[in-house]
């Protein structure tokens, strides 16, 4: 077996490197041992043979090193700069690394979003912990993203009574027990064992709290906090919204939510993104395009693009679509936050919402990416599935420099 340092380095390694990489390296290692083991029984002109044949091993050894190192990493210089090309990672999925890899390669994406799974007993309960056994999955994940130079975007998702309530949906009963219990035992879980070790692009402060964005002074508190011990983008995600020409209440709720100071604060407004936008079966690309500048779905009016923008000038920060998806079903614009909204499959639903989204979006300059919901599912029947090349094919040249 190779010696104390040999086996020190391998230990060291051993975060850094997938089991094929190191069962290579761990054999040269062995095979080196026993050369020199050899060449020491040898002397005078046979060890100095011995040595010309072991540096020409180091030599070659290291070259192939290099070479093998240089095939796992990924292209990512596709993606133009300052943008995002994301993927949501379920947190149930964060062990299916191999898919969450190849969906990445296959969509010329540049970032993935990693999910923490906190767990919380019940929709109004202000108690939380951190899933450690999830936890270690998600940082395996992340290093295997980091090390393909993959940017990674952290997510605290609340998983509430085993998953089966949605995050829009909790409503602690304590707001000041909330807020105690979401620093010091969610955030600063992560800050401690994630951020401080791992080079993470954003941290993602809230996700889709509609009942706790009212507080005001406790996000800025918590901006500060998280500032304080994170040097990296700080995103607060909301939840989409609903406006209609014909209830101006919904206007005020949405200036009401556009203005809150604490998202001048943040580096990056992002919106889990599942506007309502076309009440047909099978809307066309046109129609589609023309929807996200005034919905038809119950002649609402609502004209999406505007808003963003007006999001935009509001904060004075870019806007970014934390979650996104068409599924891939009749009426799948009218309500694409259900996967199931209707059980007849269409993928010209999808590829049009996505073609229309992209061609009114990706010139935005306020714009600064999204994140696809969801990758790295071994489901291939499930509706947020990209289910056509066309699709793909979309998604795949957005930004692409």
């Amino acid at each position: 077996m190779c010696g104390y340092f040999e086996m020190e380095w391998f230990a060291k390694e051993r975060e850094n490197r997938s089991f094929f990489e190191l069962f290579f390296l761990w054999n040269i290692c062995v095979m080196l041992y026993k050369i020199i083991k050899k060449v020491k029984n040898y002397r005078g002109k046979v060890v100095k043979k011995n040595k010309s044949l072991i540096n020409f091993l180091g030599v070659f050894i290291m070259l192939f090193s290099f070479c093998f190192q240089g095939n796992v990493q990924a292209d990512v210089n596709t993606v133009q700069p300052g943008k995002i090309k994301s993927g949501n990672v379920t947190v149930w999925e964060v062990e299916n690394v191999a898919k969450v890899l190849a969906d990445v390669e296959r969509l010329n994406l540049n970032t993935v979003n990693v999910p923490i799974q906190v767990d919380i007993p019940n929709v109004n309960s202000a108690n939380m912990v951190i899933n450690q056994a999830q936890k270690k999955q998600a940082i395996i994940l992340i290093r295997e993203l980091l090390k393909r130079n993959i940017q990674v975007i952290l997510e605290p998702f609340p998983f509430i009574q085993q998953g089966n309530i949605g995050e829009t949906e909790w409503n602690p009963s304590n707001i000041n027990d909330f807020f105690w219990n979401w620093k010091t035992v969610v955030l600063q879980d992560i800050l401690n064992s994630i951020t401080s070790k791992y080079n993470i692009y954003g941290l993602k402060i809230a996700s889709n709290f509609v009942n706790m964005e009212y507080a005001e002074g406790y996000w800025n508190d918590t901006i500060n906090f998280v500032r304080q011990q994170y040097k990296g983008n700080v995103l607060y995600q909301m939840n989409w919204w609903l406006t209609a020409s014909w209830d101006p209440s919904f206007e005020a709720k949405f200036n009401e939510k556009i203005n809150r100071p604490y998202l001048k604060k943040v580096d990056i407004v992002s919106i889990d993104s599942w506007f309502e936008v076309s009440g047909k079966r099978n809307p066309s690309y046109e129609e589609v395009k023309q929807g996200l500048f005034a919905t038809t779905v119950y002649n609402r009016g609502q004209n999406v693009v505007q808003q963003l923008e007006t999001l935009h000038k509001t904060t004075g920060k870019p806007v970014y679509f934390g979650g996104f998806n068409v599924p891939a079903r009749e009426l799948g614009l009218q309500n694409p936050w259900n996967p199931d909204v209707t059980n007849v499959f269409s993928k010209d639903v999808q590829l049009n919402g996505w073609r229309a989204y992209r061609d009114v979006l990706e010139p935005k300059p306020y714009f600064k990416g999204f994140s696809i919901w969801f990758i790295g599912s071994n489901d291939s029947n499930h509706s947020y599935q990209i289910h056509s090349k066309e699709a793909e094919a979309v998604i795949n040249g957005w930004y692409r420099k």
